[in-house]
């Protein structure tokens, strides 16, 4: 929650948006451990599941997005369970 100090100045950004092919996704980490990156699509269903090895400090992810039919999706970061980030992105092709 906001009490907690870690992740109180978490930056979480995707881009670009709306995404044609890949989108990236740049984010600050405090330590080094697994994390998830889930795709949604608008009625709340996970479509797309990567496991990411995150690094103390910035990180930089990038995922295909070019088999996704046009249309809203959120992508989220997750962290032991834990939604670090979310952001809704447009798909156009």
């Amino acid at each position: 929650g906001s009490e907690d100090p870690m992740f109180e100045n978490t930056s979480f950004y995707v881009f670009p948006n709306p995404a044609h092919q890949n989108i990236t996704l740049n984010f600050e980490n405090t330590m080094t451990e697994n994390g998830v990156i889930r795709v949604y699509d608008i009625s709340g269903k996970c479509i797309f599941e990567q496991n990411s090895d995150l690094i103390t400090g910035n990180n930089t992810v990038t995922l295909p997005v070019i088999t996704l039919q046009n249309g809203t999706y959120f992508v989220s970061l997750v962290v032991q369970g834990e939604i670090r980030g979310t952001k809704m992105i447009q798909v156009q092709k």
